[in-house]
């Protein structure tokens, strides 16, 4: 017997001529050699709970877990992650569960390891009630069955969307898994309270809707042809020591019969800002404060080339809450005067900082 070269190269063979080449064993046993690498490489029942490789390739990735369901399950049932057993899942009657979502691909036995499928396209998903094609599929307060989620593109535990229809009652689908459930609830509006944020709008030296205090020398303005968003950013100079700050105030008031939806709601900051000084020990960092209170984000080092960094926040803003407010806090622990550049502020309704967006009445913002 020879030694097959498969899976680290692809042999090589001479055509034997008839009447001419006299075969030698070692031939034949080669060709054993290779089909056995290749039988062995790709293991048994590589097509998985489908009839061909090329139907498990188009629909999609399989993996095994262990059916900690309590019964036999067969394909097509809809069952979630377990959450007291390792690599395992269980079924659920809790409707539109907000957790991992398989559907079975074969018969899994009580306790055995069976192939689940989580995304890609999979031709049998159990459902109960009327289901409309197109429309998403959550689970149900039936057991190892899903059902219609509606039509809107975020709802709650959505885990598939389906491809085919099914009337009434118990029946199945065809449909496309996620790879992931949808946690609308989490989801957030990227509208930017903050106007002029990317400081393309000055009156003399100040930008237009924010305030700038604190220990400030001069040299104040708009600094064009340096944008990270739009054509010019901010110029502040902080004195030594001292701590320079720009403030907006989107909601001026908030109180039991004005704006009072805001209040105890999660607000996030985002902003970019520089150091033109070439200075050590400059840092920044965001403010938001809501009358009652304020959350400080991380005070980011500001690195002396001037490159500029991100500065992220996030507040729960009081159930009391007056105002809503963002600041952005230049620190100047140099021993001489510091130039800041400040450029692309956010801050929208959620707990997810984003990244610059312009406010609707901002013409400018990328003139």
């Amino acid at each position: 017997m020879g030694t097959a070269v498969y899976p680290g190269a692809i042999k090589t063979y001479v055509d034997l001529i008839d009447n001419v080449d006299l075969a030698q064993a070692s031939q034949p046993n080669s060709l054993q050699d290779e089909v056995t690498a290749i039988q062995t490489y790709l293991g048994l029942l590589v097509q998985g709970p489908d009839s061909t490789i090329l139907e498990r390739l188009r629909r999609g990735p399989v993996q095994t877990l262990t059916n900690k369901s309590g019964a036999s399950r067969a394909a097509g049932d809809v069952v979630v992650q377990d959450t007291g057993n390792d690599a395992a899942f269980a079924t659920t009657t809790t409707a539109n569960l907000k957790r991992n979502v398989y559907v079975v691909r074969e018969t899994i036995a009580d306790n055995a390891v069976g192939a689940v499928q989580s995304s890609g396209r999979v031709v049998t998903v159990k459902v109960t009630g009327a289901v409309v094609k197109g429309n998403v599929l959550v689970t149900s307060t039936t057991s190892t069955r899903a059902k219609d989620g509606g039509s809107a593109d975020l709802v709650d535990g959505a885990f598939a969307r389906a491809l085919t229809a099914n009337a009434s009652g118990d029946g199945t689908v065809e449909a496309q898994l996620f790879g992931a459930t949808l946690l609308a609830s989490n989801a957030q509006r990227a509208d930017n309270l903050l106007k002029n944020g990317s400081f393309e709008e000055y009156t003399g030296a100040d930008a237009d809707n924010w305030t700038r205090a604190g220990d400030l020398a001069s040299g104040h303005g708009q600094d064009t042809g340096s944008g990270q968003f739009g054509n010019s950013s901010d110029i502040t100079v902080v004195n030594p020591a001292g701590t320079g700050t720009l403030t907006q105030t989107p909601l001026a008031t908030i109180s039991a019969i004005v704006n009072t939806y805001f209040r105890g709601k999660t607000f996030s900051g985002w902003c970019r800002v520089r150091q033109a000084s070439g200075a050590a020990s400059i840092t920044a960092q965001l403010r938001i404060s809501d009358g009652v209170g304020n959350t400080d984000g991380a005070a980011v080092a500001l690195p002396d080339d001037g490159s500029w960094v991100t500065l992220e926040v996030t507040r729960a803003i009081d159930a009391a809450a007056t105002s809503l407010a963002l600041q952005v806090r230049l620190i100047n622990g140099a021993g001489g005067t510091c130039s800041f550049r400040t450029d692309g502020a956010c801050l929208v309704l959620g707990t997810i900082p984003t990244e610059f967006l312009a406010h609707p009445d901002d013409a400018a913002a990328y003139a």
